[in-house]
């Protein structure tokens, strides 16, 4: 089955309503967004309309790999101060004493206190200012009464003088630094990472913008360049040397934003921008609304902060990537299966890849990986069964032993252990999620591109994708965002490479032939080995991994220029078809 006919984890079965930014919300706020294959519900009251899939915010994204525990500390002192304000606190607190804590009854009672604490020792007010400060800067670009929001304002402390300040320097920024607003509170999807938020601004920059970094090199953004600018409006640390500190998950959040496109959340479709979105450059637009309002400055002014969004995709959204995947890992830990006196010897099973990568009649970096004159194809081989059909590989003589005897059956302690034993399916457990780590090891993280090509080498596969059904379309879009994600993106938007070209020749033809998906892990393990066959491993981020001899080699399996027989020892051997 076709990757765009399933719908991923995550998708909404339900109770979703509108909510913040126009985005179709569940009640934790998490937003949901349309499939980005184009997939369609197959049942129930919302057959036939596109799958809704959960993303997440790019402004939590960061938190992942950021030190919470000052901010943590600071948030308990928080409500420590509340439960002093208001006494009524306290008698609830006394109540959680009555309650099973482990009942809902005390989970619903002490989240209200802790949120009417932070309530009553104004934790959130900061916060509550910033959004305020947005409001009234986003009415006046839109040309709308920003006066009307200046009750509000006051509400939470922030004189009309000040709000009308912070306006009138709004403007002035904007004149200084020749910055044309091009957009404003624009909702927006980033499939690569899978979040969906709303940025602030889309600017023009009318004038070359230089800024100096902490290591003395002057960095510009040329004239001309349109950037992506987030308001902020938290205190600018600066550290001993007089380095900028923010929250780092500022960089990832923007960066998120630079690489999404436009989202419809009425029509709950995708877009372009009508501009092209710089990808190395970002601007932070900070007013010092905080300092006016605790005295240690007299008026309100805004200044600009450049954002290295190559710093912040490459690396801190690479460190998230590289967190989340850590953070689903499942062999980690294991329950000890050992006896009083006799320890179990496990040793995993040989899980070297298939021949393109090392064995006998291959030529490594040959740019078809495979030597012709070597191999002996055979018409009556046939590719190895599905990951679903396959043989969990054999356990070692130590641990049948030591099971036997566990177990309490056989003769002697070499006796074939019980078959469905727990403890022999643990062990083979064990050992396949051995396997499997071991062989997404070997997959490459930053394949090699191969020379580079132009739109003429393209142009002829462009057509043949466009005459594809829609379906086979989808899927290759679902592949593509799904190498995208682990880092391995093929797409030819910006990069037109020998090995993009190759892994989307081979598409292109596997969807044509109408091939699953297991039969396009059939084609990829005769070149790349077992990691093929393990369903957990997306396919894109197989396609992906793909180097350009390995790409050119599956192009010629999936086109049927080459052929795949699998020798005695089990070993894929690739030859000419015939």
């Amino acid at each position: 089955m076709r990757a765009a006919d399933t719908p991923s984890r995550g998708t909404a079965s339900g109770n979703v309503e509108r909510g913040r930014g126009g985005f179709y919300r569940k009640a934790d706020d998490t937003p949901y967004v349309t499939d980005p294959s184009g997939a369609l519900v197959k049942s129930g009251a919302r057959k036939g309309l596109p799958v809704r899939l959960a993303y997440g915010s790019p402004s939590n994204r960061g938190k992942l790999i950021e030190s919470s525990a000052n901010l943590t500390k600071w948030t308990e002192r928080r409500v420590v101060l509340g439960l002093g304000v208001d006494d009524t606190l306290l008698d609830d607190c006394r109540k959680l004493v009555t309650l099973d804590v482990d009942s809902d009854a005390y989970k619903t009672l002490a989240d209200s206190i802790v949120i009417r604490a932070k309530d009553a020792a104004k934790a959130n007010l900061a916060a509550e200012i910033g959004t305020h400060v947005h409001a009234v800067t986003e009415d006046h670009d839109e040309e709308r009464d920003w006066v009307q929001r200046a009750e509000a304002g006051e509400v939470l402390g922030v004189p009309l003088e000040v709000q009308a300040q912070a306006v009138e320097a709004w403007q002035q920024m904007l004149d200084t630094h020749g910055l044309e607003v091009l957009a404003v509170e624009a909702s927006c999807v980033d499939d690569t990472w899978r979040l969906a938020g709303t940025l602030d601004r889309i600017v023009r920059c009318t004038k070359a913008l230089r800024f100096r970094r902490v290591t003395g090199e002057i960095v510009e953004i040329p004239a001309g360049t349109i950037v992506v600018g987030d308001v902020k409006t938290s205190k600018k640390r600066l550290d001993r040397d007089g380095v900028v500190g923010f929250w780092a998950s500022y960089a990832i959040q923007i960066a998120s934003y630079a690489q999404a496109v436009p989202y419809d959340t009425e029509a709950e479709t995708r877009g372009e921008w009508p501009w092209p979105i710089d990808q190395t450059h970002a601007l932070i637009l900070r007013p010092n609304v905080v300092e006016v309002l605790a005295g240690e400055a007299d008026t309100v002014e805004w200044e600009l902060l450049h954002v290295d969004l190559v710093a912040g995709r490459e690396h801190g959204g690479a460190a998230v990537v590289a967190a989340k995947s850590w953070g689903t890992r499942r062999d980690i830990f294991s329950v000890a299966q050992i006896g009083a006196t006799t320890p179990i010897a496990v040793s995993a099973p040989d899980t070297s890849p298939a021949p393109l990568r090392a064995g006998p009649g291959t030529t490594p970096d040959d740019g078809m990986g495979a030597d012709a004159a070597s191999v002996v194809p055979s018409p009556e081989a046939t590719l190895p069964p599905s990951p679903e059909m396959a043989e969990p590989p054999a356990a070692p003589a130590s641990v049948c032993a030591v099971e036997q005897q566990q177990a309490g059956g056989g003769d002697s302690p070499g006796s074939p252990p019980a078959e469905h034993s727990p403890l022999r399916q643990a062990q083979l457990a064990r050992m396949r999620i051995d396997a499997e780590a071991d062989a997404k090891r070997r997959l490459h993280t930053v394949p090699e591109e191969g020379d580079m090509t132009d739109d003429r080498t393209f142009h002829p596969l462009q057509v043949r994708y466009h005459a594809l059904p829609p379906a086979g379309q989808a899927w290759i879009k679902q592949l593509s965002v799904e190498a995208e994600a682990a880092g391995v993106g093929f797409s030819a938007k910006h990069t037109k490479s020998v090995r993009r070209y190759e892994i989307l020749r081979s598409l292109v033809a596997c969807a044509a032939d109408e091939l699953s998906d297991d039969d396009v892990r059939g084609l990829l393990w005769a070149v790349i080995g077992d990691v093929a066959q393990f369903p957990t491993v997306p396919l894109g981020h197989l396609v992906g991994s793909l180097t350009t001899a390995e790409a050119a080699t599956f192009a010629g399996l999936a086109t049927h220029t080459l052929s795949v027989s699998v020798a005695d020892d089990g070993r894929a051997v690739i030859g000419v078809a015939a």
